[in-house]
């Protein structure tokens, strides 16, 4: 577990409470000054902490990065050579010196699943680099000597309401005050009440030899004030690092399984084999219907035509009538005859001859002009111009359902959004391909073989599985013979070549996501928001969990053959799409916007949704 000191001002203990509580959840071993105790020698205790983190990390705001104790606090930690990771949080923050040189995470609006993810990347990338086992050949920071106006050179520790020391002659003197000033009058106090106890004994002695009374003897009285701390805890996430430092597979781009669906060749070859078998059927039928008609001259009047069959006009191989043949049983050829006798047999007219010569003549006929049926694949393999000209196709597979997002084109990226949304630039897909309806469900990836190290945050069949790494999820898709989509495929299947804002519209409502919930809620059923659908029918794409796609974190414009497909890199930030359960702020779920992160984080509120080409 990586441990963590926070150093922060007093005037910042809010903010400081509820990131701490974040990062607890988070499953960081986190240490600030509000952990001490009574008893304890408090400076010494922080130099201990720090000597035992593996992270230093420092809130940024004028009044820490002018604190004598932050400073000293800091100086401590170059002075070991802790990884140091620096948050800003207020605004117009002076930095300078070796402060400034340092990449801050930016939080002065506020902690959300955003920022907060953000520094869980810092503090990962931080805590991974070689650890510094010898401190500069520095003495320990000596505790920092504090100005006479101690109360604000001192403001970032929590107020502690220490028992007050009070002497009670000379009347009218107090102990001064302020939260370290309190301190230093126990220690006069102290020393007084030596003083005092040594003059006591003193006058005491020589009471006792010269007969005569003590003096008057200094009293000592404690006045103890009720204090009261509450603590305010915001909902959070849980956010996990798994270790990946040891990899034990190699990993590859999997290999889509074979689609059930038949190829354009094979439904036309298919068809071709269907019109040999009716051919050969009709030439049997005729060939047994002209003997049986033989044995019956006696019976009956003479033919005087026949009329082929229509027959459709093709050009079959030697192989595909052989195949069309043996498709043939005879017990079928028999059927088919009895069929032809039975409709030509009310044509036949009797005659008083008794001798009759069968003539066949064949009359031409019009050969009928097939129409050609288009299959599912080829009507999505028609560029779709806008939104409404698809109509959301469904199809299970392997239990799953996947819609079909047709073949166009979608302005990738907003104008409206970060700057790594820009330049807005065009993408185009000449191939249909699947994406799964709702984000993988637990009872899904239970049942179709994945594997993951952390067990969900939020339990529930029908729920999300979360707390998901990129590998992870990668490998699950693959073993549905699927892919992760990328992040092209993502956002086109959100938002249409309407390039909409939201899978829904261009309005935000927030009826229509499941997003801002508390950590009691969590995440929701997959798939219980009709309304929220994109174009094609996929549900969720707005909220509920984040999800993994393939491509790496890279500037735009979007060119998949650049290298962010490339599924064997382990290291570089890949990117998360949709927004979840716990986004407040509707920029978040937007469908262009893009978050990057390490590929082994993972949270509960981090899932997945595959593809299949």
């Amino acid at each position: 577990m990586t441990k963590l000191f926070v150093s922060y001002s007093r005037v910042d203990t809010e903010f400081t409470e509820r990131l701490v509580a974040r990062l607890r959840r988070a499953s960081y071993a986190v240490w600030y000054d509000d952990d001490l105790h009574g008893g304890a020698l408090w400076w010494q205790t922080i130099l201990t902490q720090i000597a035992a983190c593996d992270v230093f990390v420092y809130l940024l705001s004028n009044e820490s990065v002018t604190s004598p104790y932050c400073q000293a606090e800091f100086a401590e930690a170059k002075r070991l050579q802790k990884p140091v990771v620096t948050i800003q949080i207020r605004d117009k923050t002076e930095l300078s010196g070796d402060l400034g040189a340092i990449q801050y995470v930016d939080m002065k609006r506020g902690i959300d699943d955003e920022n907060i993810m953000r520094l869980v990347g810092a503090i990962t990338t931080m805590a991974a680099l070689p650890v510094k086992k010898r401190a500069l050949w520095t003495p320990a920071t000596a505790l920092p000597t504090l100005p006479k106006d101690e109360a604000a050179a001192r403001p970032h520790r929590p107020e502690v309401e220490t028992p007050l020391l009070t002497i009670a002659a000379p009347t009218g003197a107090t102990a001064p005050k302020g939260d370290r000033s309190v301190a230093r009058a126990m220690v006069i106090g102290a020393a007084i009440t030596g003083v005092l106890g040594i003059v006591a004994v003193v006058i005491g002695i020589l009471a006792s030899v010269n007969n005569t009374p003590p003096a008057a003897t200094a009293t000592l009285t404690m006045t103890t004030p009720a204090a009261t701390i509450e603590v305010g805890l915001a909902p959070t996430e849980t956010l996990t690092i798994t270790d990946t430092t040891a990899p034990t597979d190699t990993f590859l781009p999997p290999t889509p399984s074979e689609t059930p669906t038949l190829t354009p060749n094979a439904t036309k070859r298919e068809e071709t084999l269907r019109a040999l078998m009716l051919s050969i059927q009709n030439e049997q039928t005729l060939t047994l219907a002209v003997q049986e008609r033989a044995t019956a001259d006696s019976l009956t009047a003479t033919a005087d035509s026949w009329t082929d069959t229509p027959t459709p006009t093709l050009t079959p191989t030697t192989d595909d009538r052989a195949t069309a043949a043996a498709r043939l049983t005879a017990t079928e050829i028999q059927r088919l005859a009895q069929q032809y006798r039975t409709a030509t047999a009310d044509s036949w007219t009797d005659t008083p001859t008794v001798t009759a010569t069968p003539t066949l003549t064949r009359t031409p006929t019009r050969t009928p002009t097939r129409t050609p049926t288009l299959t599912l694949l080829e009507v999505a393999s028609t560029l779709v111009a806008s939104n409404a000209a698809w109509e959301p196709v469904p199809q299970d597979f392997d239990g799953v359902t996947m819609v079909l997002v047709p073949a166009g084109c979608f302005m990738m990226g907003s104008d409206d959004g970060n700057t790594d949304e820009r330049p807005v630039h065009e993408q185009c897909f000449p191939e249909p391909f699947w994406i799964d309806q709702t984000e993988v469900t637990q009872a899904d990836f239970e049942r179709l073989g994945g594997v993951k190290a952390t067990a969900n945050g939020f339990d529930g069949d029908a729920r999300p599985v979360e707390r998901i790494t990129w590998f992870e999820a990668r490998d699950f898709c693959a073993l549905r013979g699927g892919r992760l989509p990328t992040e092209a495929e993502w956002e086109y299947a959100a938002r249409g070549p309407d390039n909409l804002a939201y899978p829904w519209g261009d309005i935000w409502d927030a009826t229509k996501a499941i997003s801002n919930r508390t950590s009691s809620q969590g995440t929701a059923d997959v798939g219980t928001i009709a309304t929220g659908a994109s174009w094609v029918g996929a549900l969720d794409m707005s909220g509920n969990v984040w999800e993994w796609v393939s491509s790496l974190y890279q500037s735009y414009p979007y060119v998949s053959q650049d290298g962010r497909e490339d599924y064997t890199n382990r290291t570089n930030n890949r990117v998360l799409r949709g927004g979840s359960w716990v986004s407040d702020n509707p920029s978040l779920l937007r469908a262009a916007y893009r978050l990057g992160y390490t590929p082994d984080l993972n949270g509960n509120s981090i899932g997945v949704r595959c593809a299949l080409s």
